[in-house]
């Protein structure tokens, strides 16, 4: 089995890489031709872009990324202030800023 990892003897537990997966031998449809074969899968797309735009606008999402926005920038002057005053502890010292 080339591609695989065997991590169990009798064969319970295996690993396989999907870049050593052997080719179908049949070519890829084009997306177009796709679209024409299944009208449902132009809905579903659609639908799974919009599950995407609502998740990211959810209040949840909004909050976490805001919080972690702030926090950043909140925290950028206090991060740079602590390792000022280590440096200063190494070289002179003392925490105090010189």
């Amino acid at each position: 089995m080339r591609g695989m990892l065997k991590a169990c003897k009798q064969g319970a537990i295996s690993y396989a890489f999907s870049r050593f997966r052997k080719p179908s031998g049949r070519p890829q449809a084009s997306l177009l031709n796709r679209l024409k074969a299944d009208p449902r899968l132009l809905h579903r797309l659609a639908a799974k872009i919009l599950s995407v735009i609502r998740e990211l606008f959810s209040p949840q999402s909004l909050f976490i990324f805001s919080s972690y926005t702030l926090g950043m920038i909140v925290m950028s002057a206090f991060a740079r202030g602590t390792v000022a005053r280590t440096v200063n502890l190494i070289l002179h010292g003392s925490f105090l800023l010189r």
